[in-house]
């Protein structure tokens, strides 16, 4: 009895180091793939965030404009009066856009470009993320 356990128990061994030396050579063939896709992922990624950070702060810009000119087009006192209501706009309008204006910012990273320039130094860092 004692020696079919001690067999059972070494073709247990046995089996778990194979399956664990399989998972390890299937791990080293298979790396480079996964950290090419990872790399491709965040770089695209944080580019569509780039660019949507980006539309946003045109189209902000653009609806500063044409309210501003609105204003200034149809307003019939005098320019000082013009003057002080786009001023009084614009500082109104600035406590109103904090929101928008850091969500916009923080959509705007450079991330993707950290990853073209520098992807090993990219991967350190992304590595340090998953371990804290």
């Amino acid at each position: 009895m004692n020696e079919q356990l001690q067999e059972a128990l070494a073709t247990l061994l046995t089996k778990t180091l194979q399956g664990i030396d399989a998972s390890a050579a299937f791990l080293q063939v298979e790396l480079p793939d996964v950290i090419q896709q990872i790399l491709v992922w965040y770089a695209v990624s944080s580019g569509i965030d780039m660019v949507l950070g980006l539309l946003l702060i045109l189209g902000w810009v653009f609806a500063e404009r044409s309210c501003l000119k609105y204003i200034w087009n149809n307003y019939e006192e005098g320019e000082s009066r013009k003057e002080a209501l786009c001023y009084d706009y614009t500082i109104v309008g600035s406590i109103i856009r904090i929101l928008p204006a850091y969500i916009t910012i923080n959509l705007v990273n450079l991330e993707w470009l950290q990853i073209i320039v520098a992807p090993k130094l990219w991967l350190i860092e992304y590595a340090a993320r998953l371990a804290s």
